[in-house]
């Protein structure tokens, strides 16, 4: 179903009478990116697992390969909601590990809807270590999300016990992910297709993981040298930089990657940049 909504195969449907295709509808709603990339997590190898949650989890000290099942959107009730829906509760042999995910760009996390979520949490759950995974939204507002809910929990004992907390930008899943598809220890190609589904999902919601150099911008998106007076628009006068898009003999190869050019309009490289969400 995911390679067939990026390809513009997934037809319409239709809400509040109005016909609306499926690919728009997949990007509006985080629900969709959450079974893109938490239903393929069970089926990468032992090694990918540990390598990948590990990655964004050091500090958790557990094996994330000791994998056991993923229940999607669990209903759980508690004493402050009748009903509560975390995103994601994946069981391992160690215990538990919680995630709520937001969508990337605009997504934005609540710190009351994790201690509501974790209050819920049935008493079984609690059985070893207890993990809660935030993915997506602001990094900066998840940490202080993380801050107070952590000082909030010294002060109460509500919950069932110690958790955990980490909080992951989508752009640094995607790195991650990325690095594995080319890493030395050879993944299986179940693990490369898997991966690359992954990564797919990512690039429909406009996640960036990749640096981006001049290099690369001229020769995937202009043609030729002559083509980069463009970015005369989207990079502030800078008498050393307009010398080298003069001298075709410079080439670009040793140029800086484009996040450290000063004066850079980031928005800008959408234009330029070849993903399928520019297709719509």
């Amino acid at each position: 179903m995911l390679h067939a909504i990026i390809n513009n195969k997934a037809g319409r449907v239709e809400v509040n009478g109005v016909s609306v295709p499926l690919r728009q509808l997949y990007k509006e709603r985080e629900d969709m990116i959450t079974a893109a990339i938490f239903s393929r997590l069970p089926y990468l190898s032992e090694q990918v697992q540990r390598l990948l949650l590990g990655s964004l989890m050091p500090e958790a000290a557990v094996d994330f390969s000791q994998f056991v099942r993923t229940e999607f959107w669990p209903s759980f009730s508690s004493s402050l909601q009748e009903r509560v829906e975390p995103d994601v509760v994946m069981r391992f042999e160690w215990g538990t590990l919680m995630v709520e995910v937001k969508r990337p760009l605009d997504g934005y996390q609540d710190g009351e809807q994790w201690y509501r979520e974790l209050e819920a949490l049935p008493e079984e759950y609690w059985e070893g270590v207890v993990v809660f995974w935030a993915v997506g939204g602001d990094k900066k507002h998840n940490q202080r999300l993380i801050d107070e809910l952590e000082a909030r929990l010294q002060q109460c004992d509500r919950l069932n016990g110690p958790v955990q907390f980490f909080a992951t930008a989508w752009r640094e899943l995607a790195v991650v992910v990325d690095r594995l598809l080319g890493a030395e220890f050879s993944p299986t190609k179940a693990d490369i297709a898997i991966l690359t589904d992954m990564l797919a999902a990512l690039d429909l919601y406009s996640v960036q993981y990749r640096e981006l150099k001049l290099q690369e911008l001229c020769r995937d998106r202009l043609g030729e040298i002559r083509g980069a007076g463009c970015l005369a628009d989207w990079i502030q006068p800078n008498r050393g930089l307009e010398a080298g898009l003069r001298a075709a003999s410079l080439g670009f190869s040793h140029w800086p990657p484009i996040s450290q050019l000063q004066g850079v309009a980031r928005d800008a490289w959408r234009k330029w940049r070849p993903t399928s969400a520019n297709r719509d």
